[in-house]
């Protein structure tokens, strides 16, 4: 479980795209459709920061 604020979204429609937290992280979210309701948990993979 992780609840963090998102400071960017890659996609004005949210899914399909990377986010950034608060925390730095950068996480690539499943593709959903355009519709889906919130909250809801889904299973996102973090991009390497590199490091």
């Amino acid at each position: 479980d992780l609840e963090e604020p998102i400071t960017e979204i890659e996609n004005a429609d949210l899914w399909g795209g990377t986010v950034t937290l608060r925390n730095g992280w950068r996480l690539m979210l499943p593709d959903l459709p355009r519709d889906t309701r919130l909250p809801i948990t889904v299973e996102a993979m973090k991009i390497s920061d590199g490091a």
